[in-house]
């Protein structure tokens, strides 16, 4: 990215406009250091860090392109760490069955 002057830089983080030209591009780099990696890794990665960090769907759902909101609902899932902090949280029922 540092190498693209800013002038030619655009809105976009990458220049690429379909999936198909992304995964031509990504395919042989990860054959290359031996590592299984997709564009769409990638993008789970940041939908579920944004999450991580506190983006509200709204958020997530702007960043990631998405149109119908279930799409970003997917990211909106708590690892077993966030799960445990939220339910410490949760006052004890008391007298419950």
């Amino acid at each position: 990215m540092a190498a693209i002057p800013p002038e030619e830089r655009g809105e976009r983080l990458f220049r690429w406009t379909d999936r198909s030209s992304v995964y031509a591009w990504t395919r042989p780099l990860a054959q290359q250091v031996a590592a299984k990696f997709t564009p769409h890794m990638a993008r789970h990665s940041v939908g579920t860090w944004l999450y991580q960090n506190g983006a509200t769907g709204k958020v997530i759902m702007e960043a990631l392109g998405h149109l119908d909101v279930k799409s970003s609902l997917r990211y909106q899932t708590g690892d077993i760490e966030t799960v445990r902090a939220a339910k410490a949280k949760l006052p004890r029922l008391r007298g419950a069955a």
